[in-house]
């Protein structure tokens, strides 16, 4: 994964809630941009404080290399959800 990949999710407009996969196994929510940056070699996601969403309690550091996934937090990518069915 690449920062350029990440950061896609997060011009997104309208901005759609992530989670980022690590390979450990951990998943990290991102709820608003302001509480994601990126580097070339590593990401920085704010853990929310519980009264306020855009004030970090705690930042996580993670290597770019470790993160596997991300996908939106409902689970479902967009396209996925725009199947149509026919009408019998």
């Amino acid at each position: 994964m690449t920062a350029a990949n990440i950061r896609k999710h997060l011009v997104r407009q309208p901005f759609r809630p992530f989670r980022i996969w690590l390979s450990d196994g951990q998943a990290l929510d991102v709820q608003h941009p302001d509480m994601c940056m990126l580097t070339p070699n590593l990401i920085y996601v704010g853990i929310p404080h519980p009264a306020e969403e855009r004030i970090a309690l705690d930042v996580v550091d993670c290597a770019m290399l470790h993160v596997t996934r991300v996908e939106p937090i409902n689970g479902m990518p967009p396209k996925a959800k725009r199947t149509r069915r026919r009408a019998s």
